[in-house]
């Protein structure tokens, strides 16, 4: 007997988008020699390319991993990355931004990539120029991370 495959399409399955933001854990986790927030900049520029998938790629909260009855993440402050990002396309494209996306906060100021000083002057620039939602989750980034799409990401796994 024969496995049943799915029909794909050249940006997704016939059951859903290939990059969601429930995925984006487990990516930021992996270093590919070019930058942790790789995976950030694929899902801005899915986000951007494959409207009729916005939905189905927010549905979903990217989880922690449960060790002996305590969550954790690979990388503590990748969750509220993650929120941060997807709360910010949201309210630009005036789409409602899913549940999951407000419990997610970091402890102190970040940067999307590392730590932020924001008495620096990078820091003070980033500030003047991030959007509304950096100042709820507490991790900033300048308004080109989620409007420049020209990044170079990933191939697909079959």
């Amino acid at each position: 007997m024969s496995m049943p495959t799915r029909r794909t399409t050249p940006h997704g399955t016939a059951s859903g988008p290939r990059l969601c933001a429930s995925d984006l854990l487990a990516l930021l986790a992996v270093d590919d020699n070019r930058g942790r927030v790789v995976a950030l900049r694929e899902f801005v520029k899915r986000w951007a390319c494959f409207r009729e998938q916005r939905a189905a790629m927010i549905e979903q909260a990217p989880r922690r991993y449960r060790f002996y009855g305590r969550w954790f993440t690979v990388r503590r402050n990748d969750l509220a990355r993650i929120a941060a990002v997807v709360h910010a396309m949201c309210d630009r494209d005036d789409i409602p931004a899913p549940p999951w996306v407000s419990k997610h906060r970091a402890r102190r100021p970040i940067g999307i990539v590392a730590s932020l000083d924001p008495h620096s002057d990078y820091g003070r620039a980033v500030l003047t120029d991030a959007p509304e939602a950096c100042a709820e989750h507490g991790v900033w980034f300048d308004q080109t991370m989620i409007e420049n799409v020209t990044v170079h990401g990933f191939r697909d796994r079959p």
